[in-house]
């Protein structure tokens, strides 16, 4: 009899362990996808010296080094196509 209360009350530890991390999880991603949405409204963030694709399709952020495009590959080493971050 002891047994069989020892491993239901092993089974619920283990099961509240769980259930906490996984709430603790929740909240992080939670945060994180909030902060996302309050943010830019886009992953990436802008850095002084960053370029923007001039392609309107992507208009993905790069390093101010960069002659390629990170997002869709285009050239954007072209002195026309180059955006400057403020």
């Amino acid at each position: 009899m002891p047994e069989i209360f020892f491993s239901i009350l092993l089974f619920l530890a283990i099961v509240t362990i769980a259930g906490i991390l996984f709430a603790g999880w929740l909240v992080v991603k939670l945060f994180k996808f909030g902060g996302w949405i309050v943010g830019s409204g886009r992953p990436e963030q802008r850095t002084p010296a960053s370029v923007t694709c001039k392609r309107p399709d992507c208009l993905a952020i790069n390093p101010e080094s960069a002659r390629f495009c990170r997002r869709c590959g285009r050239s954007i080493s072209s002195r026309l196509s180059i955006v400057r971050a403020a």
